[in-house]
């Protein structure tokens, strides 16, 4: 049995203090769950190449050796990005966050910002992360961007291999 729990904890929200509105989401991946409105993370400008899809929710699988969770959209049902933190396969990844970004994410602090990649995985089963256009949350107020890098040797696709090295940090490169 596979268990998937919302990053409540991570994006801000506790439980304890705050009242829960529970929203039903019939998803083509998960069946029909349901998400906490307080855990829904807004883009105002969408994704690039989903422009219109503005509303996301992220869900941790708690049973998996690879730390990955779903971006799952809250308009589609059908639409969902698998994310990772790509400094774990990519330490020595990095990227300035411009201050437009920074005024549009309305960052205080850095420590309020948690930074993903998209991953693919082909047919072949080649995995790969987009480390051109890393997604950034700021977990405080809910707010994401997935954000073009420019000038820049990073691409749409970084093939890597998952083995102990790589979960550690160390077998990703570039």
């Amino acid at each position: 049995m596979i268990i998937y729990s919302f990053l409540y904890i991570s994006f801000g929200f506790n439980p304890e203090k705050e009242v829960a509105i529970l929203l039903k989401l019939t998803t083509s991946r998960f069946g029909e769950i349901e998400i906490d409105e307080q855990g829904i993370v807004s883009f105002a400008h969408g994704i690039p190449g989903f422009d219109q899809m503005n509303r996301f929710v992220f869900l941790h699988q708690n049973q998996s050796e690879i730390p990955f969770s779903f971006m799952q959209s809250v308009q589609d049902g059908d639409l969902a990005f698998i994310v990772v933190d790509p400094f774990q396969f990519f330490p020595n990844y990095n990227f300035e966050l411009p201050e437009s970004v920074q005024a549009d994410l309305q960052v205080e602090n850095e420590s309020d910002l948690m930074v993903f990649s998209i991953m693919s995985i082909s047919k072949l089963g080649e995995i790969s992360l987009n480390l051109l256009a890393p997604v950034i949350i700021n977990q405080r107020c809910k707010l994401g961007k997935q954000m073009i890098l420019h000038q820049t040797d990073y691409k749409t696709k970084h093939f890597f291999q998952i083995g102990a090295d790589s979960a550690a940090g160390k077998g990703g490169g570039l």
